[in-house]
């Protein structure tokens, strides 16, 4: 479990193992957090919720100062306060190897303009 500084645990919470948790993130009494999940700055968790293994739960939507989860999760999905980020992380993935290729095509591009 890895735990940020200014974390507020309530009484008689359960957080799995290998969970992390961003700081200025809050979790309510008597709440059960699964293993793996990831808990982003500003999140809250109300009491007597159980999230399970595997969840993200993000950032608040923009303009507000804390957004909670209210409602149970499921095995392995994201919980947002803004839209979540996991349909652009297959284009980050890649966002490396996009950046060689365009060099790549830039450079051909140099040579044959100096050819001219």
């Amino acid at each position: 479990m890895r735990l940020d500084n200014q974390i507020q645990i309530a009484h008689n919470v359960h957080i799995g193992a290998h969970t992390a948790m961003a700081g200025c993130a809050a979790v309510a009494g008597s709440a059960r957090i699964g293993r793996y999940c990831l808990i982003g700055g500003g999140a809250g968790i109300l009491g007597h919720l159980s999230v399970a293994d595997r969840v993200t739960i993000t950032r608040p939507r923009p303009g507000h100062a804390f957004d909670s989860c209210r409602r149970r999760i499921l095995i392995g999905s994201t919980a947002a306060g803004q839209p979540s980020m996991a349909p652009h992380a297959a284009r980050f993935k890649h966002l490396d190897d996009l950046a060689r290729r365009v060099q790549v095509i830039e450079k051909e591009l140099g040579s044959k303009e100096r050819k001219s």
